[in-house]
């Protein structure tokens, strides 16, 4: 991964935090915020930050690895996220625990180019490996196309003919600091001149998460007229009038305490900002209730979504509980939140695709779907199941034959049609080239090269070899019949290997369930999420193109 990439990520995942935190604070007024902290030396990361800064984010990593989340943390098992950090480990010689603080900011976002001008600063407990980072640096494209400067292990990176010039201070072996497309030099200084952040900055003594957004600083249109901001947005107009808003979370022994203060021009300001906040209170509850109809609706389809109870009747109790105040021209929400709830399983669920899959997977199979019609339109039949040879042996999958309707036609034109799916040639191109996503399902190695993506052929199915048929042979109707599934062997993508019909024997078990669910593309080019409760009965009927069955209300 690029300097560039790992800069990204960082400002991602600190800003990430922060904004989410800021969300759900204001989503969820709960209890009075806690007594200040006596004051005390600024953190170093917060040194660097512009006291008018559009926005920035600090975090306390010593706490939070001391704190149940910290062993919460440890104990995760993400895969993805294991290699991440090895490759961290690789790049600086450091260990995630060896983090002490990270901190983060943008100096403005008035114009589209600002977003990408940032600086990260890492504070570390260990040395960490400098003598890799420069080589990193010094082989970035723009260094060896452009100017590369190191004095005294402070580099600088000046690409030619554009590109965003990078910034880096290695020079002390425990702090890191990182710019991309600064104007000037990042430099701690605890006296700089006062700005709309300075109060904050007095706040972050001990505080685990600090962050801050200055309007003016930000995009003009946030602050637009009443009349040219959108509609459904009217509502929380005085949040975007206001002057700051900021976070400030501690952590004790069982919990991390968030308080979101906004503050607004006047006092009148603040109290519409109240209102607003309010509103969002109110939209908070009727999520919720959704989602506990939607989480019900899950359990007795038999989705496995345990992971998330707990956390939704943690969020239901803080609503009850909480409540807004308004001091002066100030607006504060608190919340407290519970660290020593399993939000380990929650990560590993997320994580695993149980939330956000269907959509990636869905969206492959709407892709698919189309490639069906387009296909039929080009040609006048559907595609074959696969291809053949002159005598009748398969050669390549259907998989081949979408290549040109999914974007792919220089990777179509590699193979050679005639000639089986592991011939020399074709298993070159297969080896060669990374398999198109569009056939990736989530959850599955890309580097495998092997797709769930198959189809039913056969025996009255919707597919055969023959690529004869036509849309209006599909007499069950498009939207009744099953034109590709996720099946529960994955193959490799080139292979023609589909999943043979048969009446006798048993459908579900072919198909991939995750999360207690299966997707499926029909002719129509819709698709549906179906469950294990679909019998078989209802799913050889939605098999067969022309059987005249009508499905099952399980359907």
């Amino acid at each position: 991964m690029s300097v560039l990439s790992r800069m990204q990520l960082a400002w991602g995942a600190g800003v990430g935090m922060t904004v989410a935190a800021v969300v759900a604070a204001l989503l969820t007024p709960p209890q009075q915020p806690a007594a200040a902290e006596p004051a005390a030396q600024l953190p170093v990361g917060l040194q660097y930050v512009p006291t008018d800064a559009a926005a920035f984010g600090y975090v306390e990593f010593t706490q939070l690895w001391k704190s149940p989340l910290g062993d919460t943390f440890r104990k995760l098992k993400l895969p993805a996220l294991d290699k991440e950090l090895k490759d961290l480990t690789d790049l600086t010689g450091l260990k995630l625990e060896d983090l002490a603080t990270a901190t983060v900011y943008t100096p403005e976002l008035k114009q589209p180019q600002d977003s990408s001008r940032l600086v990260v600063i890492i504070t570390t407990t260990k040395a960490y490996d400098r003598k890799t980072l420069v080589a990193l640096l010094e082989n970035t494209p723009g260094a060896k196309t452009g100017k590369y400067e190191n004095k005294d292990n402070v580099i600088r990176v000046t690409p030619n003919g554009g590109g965003e010039a990078i910034f880096a201070d290695l020079s002390d072996d425990k702090r890191l600091v990182f710019g991309l497309g600064l104007k000037d030099d990042p430099k701690a200084d605890p006296n700089r001149a006062a700005g709309p952040h300075t109060s904050l900055f007095k706040q972050a003594a001990g505080a685990t998460l600090v962050g801050g957004l200055n309007f003016a600083n930000l995009p003009d249109e946030i602050r637009r007229d009443d009349d040219n901001f959108p509609p459904q947005m009217r509502a929380f107009l005085p949040i975007a009038k206001s002057e700051t808003m900021s976070l400030v979370g501690r952590l004790t022994a069982k919990e991390l305490r968030l308080s979101v203060a906004v503050r607004s021009a006047n006092k009148r300001m603040a109290g519409e900002v109240e209102k607003s906040l309010d509103i969002l209170r109110g939209l908070a509850k009727v999520g919720l209730d959704g989602a506990e109809k939607e989480l019900k609706q899950a359990e007795d389809d038999g989705d496995d979504v345990k992971a998330l109870r707990p956390l939704l009747k943690v969020a239901g109790d803080v609503l009850k509980s909480g409540k807004l105040t308004v001091d002066d021209r100030t607006t504060t929400a608190t919340l407290t939140v519970p660290v020593d709830l399993p939000y380990g399983s929650f990560v590993e669920f997320v994580a695993s695709g149980s939330m956000t899959s269907n959509v990636h997977d869905q969206n492959n199979l709407k892709q698919l779907g189309l490639f069906i019609h387009n296909y039929e339109s080009s040609f006048g039949t559907l595609c074959p199941s696969y291809l053949v040879d002159k005598k009748g042996k398969p050669t390549l999958s259907w998989r081949v034959m979408a290549l040109p309707f999914v974007e792919q036609e220089g990777l179509y034109k590699k193979f050679k049609l005639d000639e089986p799916w592991d011939s020399a040639h074709n298993m070159k191109v297969f080896k060669d080239n990374p398999m198109p996503a569009v056939f990736l399902n989530s959850g599955d190695k890309a580097e495998d090269k092997t797709t769930r993506y198959r189809v039913f052929t056969g025996n009255a199915a919707g597919w055969d070899p023959t690529g004869r048929l036509k849309l209006i042979d599909i007499t069950d109707g498009t939207s009744n019949t099953v034109a590709i599934v996720t099946a529960a062997t994955a193959v490799p993508w080139t292979k023609p290997d589909e999943l043979e019909f048969d009446p006798e024997k048993e459908v579900g078990k072919l198909l991939h369930f995750k999360g207690g669910r299966c997707d499926i593309g029909l002719f129509d080019g819709s698709v549906r999420s179906i469950t294990k409760k679909v019998s078989e009965k209802t799913l050889k009927a939605a098999v067969t193109r022309a059987g005249g069955e009508v499905l099952g209300e399980d359907w």
